[in-house]
């Protein structure tokens, strides 16, 4: 997960297709003026989520998944250079499992009761909207890409010798 308002993966994309940021995502440049630029923002001053408890936190996803694992850490992630961190813990350690199952339904119920802000029709649920895409896909069995990532590989493809086939058997 993030600890930035987006993940910088989508920062990522947006510089890679051509397009800009919303100013909303909160993306400085390196003298702190907001920017709409991708470009500019990955090296500029990438925010937080919530102020100084949010950089706490980034400080030590950046100690778990970048310094602890041998992986990139802060100014040098980029693609191909994170880290992972996982944490597994098995409930049955701390108590009864279906009381936790319980639980967790009574919280999931609680979130997805909240009153709606205008303009929001649902309260989603971390991961929530990755799986209904997920489901999508499956679905009608194709995964969209990015025209960057289409062209990337079709790049990477004439490279190697390699004939790229799109959908409908174009090459």
């Amino acid at each position: 997960m993030a600890l930035t308002p987006v993940a910088l993966g989508k920062v990522m994309r947006a510089s890679a297709e051509g397009t800009e940021i919303p100013l909303s995502w909160g993306f400085l440049d390196r003298d702190g003026n907001a920017t709409t630029d991708p470009r500019t923002a990955l090296r500029g001053i990438i925010p937080a989520i919530g102020g100084y408890k949010g950089t706490g936190l980034s400080v030590m996803a950046n100690v778990l998944a970048g310094v602890l694992s041998g992986g990139s850490h802060t100014g040098d992630v980029d693609v191909g250079k994170r880290g992972q961190f996982f944490l597994v813990l098995s409930p049955e350690l701390f108590g009864d499992v279906d009381s936790f199952a319980e639980e967790i339904e009574n919280m999931v119920q609680q979130i997805k009761a909240s009153d709606l802000l205008p303009g929001i029709d649902e309260v989603y649920l971390p991961g929530e909207i990755e799986q209904r895409g997920y489901e999508e896909r499956i679905g009608c069995a194709a995964i969209p890409y990015p025209r960057s990532v289409v062209d990337t590989l079709k790049t990477l493809a004439g490279d190697l010798g390699i004939d790229f086939v799109t959908e409908g058997g174009s090459t």
